[in-house]
């Protein structure tokens, strides 16, 4: 059972993101899903994070997804560069 707080939440997100809302608050839900947080707190924090970034469509989720990717990419092969 959806709690009512989550349900105004939801509803008022789906509002901010106008015509993607429904996709991009699954969106949300699907990369918390991804990294093992099944908590309403955590996609409240993804759906903040891309408003700051100011996400307005689906595309623009997968390019900060790449890039968050690559900047991980580089940081976990940069720790191991000075031991070989």
């Amino acid at each position: 059972v959806l709690r009512p707080y989550i349900a105004d939440q939801i509803s008022g997100w789906l509002d901010d993101f106008e015509n993607d809302g429904e996709e991009i608050v699954i969106a949300a839900m699907q990369e918390a899903i991804k990294n093992n947080v099944l908590t309403w707190n955590y996609v409240n924090g993804i759906l903040k994070h891309w408003t700051k970034d100011k996400v307005k469509s689906i595309e623009d989720i997968q390019t900060l997804i790449n890039q968050h990717r690559k900047q991980k990419d580089e940081f976990d092969n940069s720790q191991y560069r000075d031991l070989f």
